[in-house]
């Protein structure tokens, strides 16, 4: 197949990142990729949409790096998306708020790309819709925190006063755990500052405190709805903390370990699974604190290379190869 990668940039592919080992995987399979950014997507005047893509076959890479260093060297040439068999959309807007526009605009151009004949994942149009936090408000109540969304700083305090413990304060929009707080009750003394900050991009989202937060969080793989396993083994990990820290991103200073899917985890897929086969996410990753789900990793779902140094099994291949069975049934 003639694989397209859809990223932020196609310089900015790092050698520790899930996409790079998707493209990786699918050179070694003998298809072809073309990395494409955002910025380079257009449409002609006759209506067909182009993008300037780097693309890639065979292996002639050695590692990771040579790899990353393969795709720069490559010079990018003007092609018509829906000439190319699929796309695999692997952006990420809450890592690049300044081009929130160009993501805007590239998902539209994916949508148009798509009714020429381009077979897209994930949905265009899911992604728009899941383009902030506010997605997770799509998932059934009990699958995740009690929230409330708002932009009037009465309001989100009083909600804060009515819950039995401390609340978790954050954006709608932004990622790496930037601008996420947590306060013991209203009456905390930060409060309103808090707000201020938070409320300066944007409504803001208040949680209930999750106590299971306090031992970390576990990222889960989905694929149409299931947990991506091989072999028996999940591809799932945990997140734990540092110190007195509440977030566990790993851009905050958490670290990895093993995960464990338990029974209130599975139940929970259970019912979020038909959510997300409904809006078009082929491939999320969930983030669970106990058997609430905390974030919904639409975008660029990362982890397949953490999930690997705990079970061992090669999950990027059987990702790839669901995609491209998903690709070439629909």
């Amino acid at each position: 197949m003639r694989i397209l990668i859809l990223v932020n940039e196609a310089l900015g592919i790092g050698a520790k990142q899930t996409t790079l080992r998707l493209i990786d995987v699918a050179l070694k399979q003998d298809h072809s990729v073309v990395v494409l950014g955002v910025a380079d997507l257009g449409q002609s005047t006759e209506g067909v949409v182009w993008g300037l893509g780097r693309e890639l076959s065979g292996v002639s890479h050695e590692n990771d790096p040579a790899l990353v260093a393969r795709i720069a060297a490559t010079a990018p040439a003007r092609i018509a998306l829906a000439s190319a068999d699929a796309m695999l959309i692997r952006t990420n807007p809450g890592r690049d708020p300044e081009r929130r526009s160009l993501h805007f605009a590239a998902l539209q151009l994916c949508r148009v790309a798509g009714r020429q004949g381009l077979r897209v994942l994930n949905d265009p149009s899911a992604l728009q819709s899941a383009f902030s936090k506010l997605y997770l408000l799509e998932l059934p109540p009990e699958t995740r925190p009690q929230t409330l969304v708002g932009s009037d700083s009465e309001q989100l305090i009083e909600f804060i006063a009515s819950l039995d413990g401390p609340a978790v304060i954050k954006p709608i929009n932004g990622s790496r755990g930037n601008d996420v707080f947590c306060v013991e009750s209203a009456k905390d003394k930060n409060l309103r500052q808090i707000l201020e900050v938070v409320l300066r991009s944007g409504h803001a989202m208040v949680q209930n405190f999750v106590p299971e937060a306090v031992r970390g969080d576990t990222r889960v793989l989905l694929v149409d709805g299931e947990i991506l396993r091989v072999n028996g083994h999940p591809a799932a990990f945990r997140r734990i903390p540092s110190g007195s820290e509440f977030r566990s991103n790993l851009d905050q200073g958490g670290t990895t370990a093993q995960a464990a899917i338990d029974e209130g985890i599975e139940r929970s897929v259970q019912r979020i699974g038909p959510v997300l086969r409904r809006d078009g996410l082929f491939f999320v990753g969930l983030d669970f604190l106990g058997d609430k789900v905390c974030e919904v990793n639409a975008f660029s779902p990362g982890g397949v290379r953490a999930a690997y140094r705990y079970e061992r099994v090669d999950f990027t291949s059987e990702l790839l190869r669901l995609l491209v069975q998903r690709w070439t049934t629909t």
